[in-house]
């Protein structure tokens, strides 16, 4: 298993500090099985958002999670397919993705939404 040096560069004294790593994040919760149903569905490989957290720097990048439509329907939100141009197909690419950067830095998403592609800025919030 092999840990790239910048990562150890990040994480270790965090570690030594606290105790703890918290990765940075964006306030938001995804979904594998709605990822995988997406793109079965919609040929869209990516991290589905189910929800955005209030306050949270997703929300401020104007990120959507999940909604109920007519009829107990559930409309998809925004599924992020990369991060500064890397792609991402699932939770955990994403949370890779994300830990290559720390808090309070600005990532650029490619986000699907609505059978569009966006980018959007979002700010890097602390972990939980």
């Amino acid at each position: 298993f092999a840990v790239p040096v910048d990562t150890i560069n990040r994480v270790a004294p965090e570690l030594i500090e606290k105790g703890s790593y918290a990765p940075p994040n964006l306030g938001i919760e995804v979904d594998d099985v709605l990822s995988r149903a997406i793109a079965r569905q919609f040929g869209v490989a990516g991290a589905a958002v189910f929800r955005v957290r209030q306050g949270g720097s997703g929300e401020r990048a104007g990120l959507r999670g999940v909604r109920m439509g007519a009829r107990d329907s559930i409309i998809p939100g925004d599924v992020i397919v990369a991060v500064d141009g890397k792609a991402v197909d699932s939770g955990a690419l994403l949370a890779a993705r994300l830990d290559d950067h720390k808090p309070g830095e600005t990532v650029r998403l490619t986000v699907w939404r609505e059978g569009k592609q966006l980018e959007l800025p979002a700010e890097l919030q602390q972990g939980e």
